[in-house]
């Protein structure tokens, strides 16, 4: 999550995803072509990448959060010994039990 939270909000553009987004949405505007890019296609589509990345590195902390809880969940419900097993003696009858039990 540090790693995350240091690519989203790096103002270097060589690392964060918003700073480079800026820089090549500040240059697509001033109508200047930076490196890497060999045409305001390139330009358009880097922006695109990091808008992409932005997202995703919004989403994956809320998904390590919610693996977090469910563990922290699981823990908590074998400490306290809270039945999270099927009831033995609720049985699921399959087709063809009643033909092999007659």
């Amino acid at each position: 999550m540090t790693s995350t939270t240091a690519l989203v909000s790096a103002d270097n553009p060589r690392i964060g995803f918003f700073a480079q987004h800026d820089t090549y949405a500040d240059a697509i505007d001033a109508g200047k072509l930076l490196p890497h890019a060999k045409s305001t296609d390139d330009m358009h589509t880097i922006v695109q990448n990091n808008t992409v990345d932005d997202v995703i590195m919004a989403i994956l902390p809320l998904l390590d959060l919610t693996v977090l809880v469910n563990c922290a969940m699981a823990c908590a419900c074998s400490a306290k010994r809270w039945p999270t097993r099927q009831n033995p003696s609720l049985t699921i009858s399959r087709p063809g039990d009643r033909e092999r039990q007659g």
